[in-house]
């Protein structure tokens, strides 16, 4: 038991991200709690591989309301609205996979969640990266 208590991590988070350096207007607060759990295992050749898996919980709030980006064209900036304005909330779960020595096979499974509207979304993602 003591070895999973030692491997199972609670990661409480608090952020705020903005723009407007970027050509954009948000400011989006995000207050998370995240609990994952790191393992070792063999492969054929008997190298120890790192495992973990992970489930991440937010509340985020958008503070300026309906925030504005703008893409350069040949005619001028162009503006795009995404009416993000309120609080929503949102999990994911997450498993990455270390195959080789520095290289990962990682994927992740989102759902969000207006809080008072009716917008909803999934978000999955699957990927390899590597570490040098």
């Amino acid at each position: 038991m003591d070895d999973v208590l030692q491997a199972t991590c609670i990661k409480p988070r608090a952020t705020r991200s903005s723009g407007d350096e970027d050509r954009r207007s948000s400011l989006v607060g995000r207050l998370s709690g995240r609990l994952s759990r790191n393992w070792n295992h063999a492969d054929a050749d008997n190298a120890v591989r790192e495992s973990t898996a992970r489930t991440r919980i937010s509340v985020r709030h958008e503070f300026r309301g309906n925030p504005i980006t703008e893409f350069s064209s040949n005619d001028g900036w162009i503006p795009f609205r995404a009416d993000m304005g309120g609080t929503w909330w949102e999990v994911e779960i997450g498993l990455t996979g270390e195959i080789e020595r520095n290289l990962f096979v990682q994927g992740n499974l989102g759902y969000l969640q207006g809080r008072v509207d009716d917008r909803r979304s999934w978000k999955r993602t699957v990927g390899i990266h590597a570490n040098w």
